[in-house]
């Protein structure tokens, strides 16, 4: 079966203490500005391979990146190159484009997986403190029609669409969970960062 472990990231910790700073936090955010517009890329062209019964979910994902999109437009304007951290997942989910359409819901419904269980992690454990935009973000990533997008994702994975092996559908899904993971790290950098500046 496919399935994701959560690894409690140290910047996730460092959060929940109130200890990274909104300079740190609006880096972050920057960084996921990128991958969010990665995202937005392959799910639109996903939506354009789905099967007719997967299209709304598609639909569904493509408005909440849109709508995330909109949000850091706001609050992260300073917009960074992409990180060197980051640039190997955005050349993965480019590629993921033009592969096989399980292979693209695999890595997409990964991506939530993840990104949904390190917010909820924050959310039962609570925050100490910080900038009110940490705050503002939890509550956006807590919200339950963003747990059901990735429960309606997870029913596509577990479909195996479009000729998929288990074997290839697990390799994406690991290969997402070690970007999250250097994506985590890079945050932490900046939290460092600015702890030193």
């Amino acid at each position: 079966m496919l399935e994701l472990r959560f690894e409690k990231p140290p910047f996730l910790e460092l959060l929940r203490q109130g200890r990274v700073s909104e300079r740190a936090f609006v880096r972050w955010l920057s960084q996921e500005r990128h991958l969010l517009e990665a995202l937005l890329t392959l799910e639109a062209r996903l939506l354009s391979k789905a099967p007719q019964p997967h299209r709304l979910i598609w639909v569904n994902g493509l408005w909440f990146a849109v709508e995330e999109l909109d949000w850091l437009a706001v609050v992260a304007p300073p917009e960074e190159p992409p990180h060197p951290l980051r640039t190997g997942y955005l050349r993965y989910l480019r590629a993921l484009a033009e592969e096989p359409y399980g292979l693209g819901v695999a890595a997409c419904w990964a991506r939530q997986r993840v990104f949904l269980d390190a917010w909820g992690w924050l959310g039962e454990q609570g925050l100490e403190g910080g900038p009110s935009l940490v705050h503002q973000a939890l509550l956006r990533w807590s919200a339950p029609e963003l747990e059901a997008l990735a429960r309606d994702l997870r029913s596509l994975v577990v479909e195996l669409p479009g000729g998929v092996s288990l074997e290839q559908a697990g390799a994406v899904i690991e290969q997402v969970r070690v970007y999250e993971q250097l994506g985590w790290a890079m945050a932490l950098g900046f939290a460092r960062e600015a702890l030193l500046s």
